[in-house]
């Protein structure tokens, strides 16, 4: 049967192609093309054996015979006219009868059946429902008629529910059955076991019709399991169901269809359970999870993943309707900026998280399982998201991304250290008012024997995770100070240059982390002024007295102390005072956008007012262009680096004598 679709939740049966009886119509034209082929037939015989016995008798053809004879004709062909008529009148009349039998049992089955039963367009968009589905589920079939069936399915059900449709809608379920969570409209959830056949619409399109049967109480064991498969604290499924539903949507080879994964790492997590307690800490990840569930509703599922990480999976045919990845990643910062309102004493938790997103084809051949491609591209992004100021990072990967193994990669920094595989690159700090250098920024970089020279994004987390900062910053302090003690003594070198070096929280906590750094600035032979360490205010504010007992005593030796990225996460002035900085480093985030943002021109100029009333050294990163160059430079800002004056470079390529520009 065919179905045509009126729009108000009905639906109207009509015969199937091959099948169908001609409606009253066609039938009165055959009925007219037989009698005009026994009319021209027969009259043309009386014409013809009248002329062809005339001839062989001698006679001539008879004119009167040949009349008598189309006479009888006429007479014939009308009574076989008439008979005709009355024959597909009442055929046709059978038929309608038949059809609205039909058509009326079928409605009857649909609407008294106590199964829930849907026919959905080839876009997955209901366009019939029967009346059970409010025994079932409570809405309305006006409710869901119009609406993509995935509004109703758990999340968790989601791929296993594209993968039922796409199975029966090229035929394949006739044996098909699963059973799939849907939504009550009070909330709750029912399970339903599902099978399904092809159809086609009346407009010749495909369509899928579903037949769903309530066994939420067979079901019970099943969701006791799913229950089993989910994270105590925040209800969401874990990895392992992650993967099982990765399986089995690999198993559909859905080509055509793009990935978007997110992975959301919760920053500090532990620092939020000191001082908030366990308790608090579980609080904090039920609510992040309710958020990101009401934050990205296009998402096919949310799976816990670790302590304090989440993932998010959206699939999609690429068209313009995609959800941008950069925008994905903004509406998680956005929802998880906002403190959370713990119940048990009233306080407020505020996180932040470190979002790694990636975009993949699934298409792309891979001989490993699909789960296990998704995460390692979204642990890659993440690990550049993690040093990255915004604490976002978008890949637009293929099955082939950067390993995101972090035991592997853990046990070959062991090697890479021993084998000396870490290097340090400087990027040039200029004076901007003679475009002079005044100093440079070590920046660690591993060059690994397969993969060339990586970004310190793609392998500091796993550092930190494996305690290895000591090991690094000792690489990094040791190249800085012997290449700086050259760098000071030659001739025409600023009498102020310094190099500066980058420190994490994890460095500052180390009980011994001033006696290296003094140590290491002795076996140099460097004079201390000679270098500065650059930290965030989330380092400092790790333990914010510990901090500052360290930093007063590298300070009281000489070194420099900035405050780095600032503008950014915690940003104040009382953490300047607290801390006694001796520079600060305007965020690029905001000096890119000078000449075009007003707001960061208006934050620019007021960290400039307040830095230079303070007597602190200020250096603005990230400047990519002229405009941004003469802006600070026009309002008293002395130091600046950025890709306009050069990118990070080997040692051998920096000269602490030169000049850079002039630009136009």
């Amino acid at each position: 049967m065919d179905l045509a679709h009126r729009g108000d939740g009905d639906i109207e049966l009509l015969a199937a192609p091959g099948s169908a009886v001609p409606p009253s119509e066609a039938l009165a034209s055959i009925a007219s093309r037989v009698v005009r082929a026994y009319a021209v037939a027969a009259a043309s015989w009386i014409v013809v054996s009248d002329v062809v016995v005339g001839v062989w008798t001698g006679d001539g053809a008879s004119g009167a015979g040949i009349a008598k004879g189309l006479l009888f004709v006429a007479v014939t062909a009308a009574v076989l006219w008439v008979v005709l008529r009355r024959l597909t009148a009442k055929f046709d009349r059978m038929f309608t009868g038949t059809v609205r039998a039909q058509r009326d049992f079928y409605g009857s089955i649909l609407a008294t059946s106590s199964d829930i039963v849907a026919i959905f367009a080839g876009d997955g968009r209901t366009v019939y429902v029967n009346d059970a589905i409010t025994e079932r589920l409570g809405w309305l079939p006006s409710q869901i008629v119009g609406r993509p069936g995935r509004d109703i399915i758990h999340p968790a059900d989601r791929i296993a529910a594209l993968s039922f449709r796409d199975v029966v809608a090229v035929g394949g379920g006739a044996d098909e059955q699963r059973t799939l969570l849907l939504r009550h409209r009070d909330g709750s959830y029912r399970a339903m076991e599902v099978r399904g056949a092809p159809i086609r619409l009346a407009d010749g399109d495909p369509g899928v019709v579903i037949n769903a049967r309530d066994v939420t109480d067979r079901a019970r064991s099943e969701r006791q399991l799913r229950a089993a498969l989910a994270e105590d604290v925040t209800g969401l499924p874990g990895l392992r169901l992650f993967m099982a539903e990765m399986d089995g949507l690999e198993e559909l080879q859905p080509g055509g269809l793009r990935a978007t994964v997110a992975l959301v790492d919760v920053d500090r997590f532990r620092d939020v359970n000191q001082l908030h307690g366990r308790g608090g800490g579980d609080e904090v990840l039920r609510e992040l999870a309710r958020r990101l569930e009401a934050a990205v509703p296009e998402a096919l599922g949310i799976w816990r993943h670790g302590a304090d990480e989440f993932v998010l999976l959206i699939l999609d045919d690429g068209d313009d309707r995609a959800v941008e990845p950069t925008v994905l990643a903004e509406r998680v910062r956005a929802v998880a900026g906002v403190p959370v309102l713990l119940a048990e004493d009233g306080a407020r938790a505020s996180v932040e998280v470190s979002v790694g997103v990636a975009r993949l084809a699934l298409s792309e051949p891979t001989d490993e399982p699909l789960g296990t491609v998704l995460l390692r591209a979204a642990e890659s992004a993440l690990l550049e998201a993690k040093t990255h100021p915004d604490r976002v990072s978008v890949r637009r990967s293929t099955a082939s991304a950067p390993t995101g193994d972090r035991a592997r990669q853990v046990a070959e920094l062991h090697e890479a250290l021993e084998r000396e595989e870490l290097v340090v690159h400087y990027q040039p700090k200029v004076r901007l008012g003679d475009l002079g250098t005044a100093g440079a920024e070590a920046l660690v970089r591993w060059q690994h024997p397969t993969r060339g020279l990586l970004a310190p994004g793609e392998f500091l987390p796993a550092v930190a995770e494996a305690n290895l900062s000591p090991a690094v910053l000792r690489v990094v302090l040791r190249d800085a100070l012997h290449h700086v003690r050259d760098w000071a003594e030659r001739p025409g070198c600023d009498p102020d240059f310094m190099v500066c070096v980058n420190v994490s929280a994890d460095d500052l906590r180390r009980r011994r982390f001033a006696d290296d750094v003094l140590g290491a600035v002795d076996e140099a032979g460097v004079a201390p002024r000679r270098l500065c360490l650059e930290l965030t205010e989330q380092a400092m504010l790790a333990d914010p007295s510990g901090a500052r007992s360290v930093l007063d005593e590298l300070r009281r030796s000489g070194i420099s102390v900035a405050i780095d990225d600032f503008g950014t996460g915690y940003s104040t002035l009382e953490h300047i005072r607290v801390f006694e900085v001796d520079g600060l480093k305007i965020d690029k985030g905001f000096v890119q956008r000078l000449g075009e943002s007003p707001a960061d021109e208006a934050i620019v100029d007021s960290v400039l007012a307040i830095a230079l009333r303070l007597g602190l050294r200020v250096t603005a990163e990230g400047i990519e262009h002229v405009v941004a160059l003469d802006y600070l430079r026009d309002r008293g800002c002395a130091v600046g680096q950025g890709y306009l004056f050069s990118r990070p470079v080997p040692a051998a390529r920096i000269d602490p004598c030169g000049r850079f520009g002039p630009f136009a």
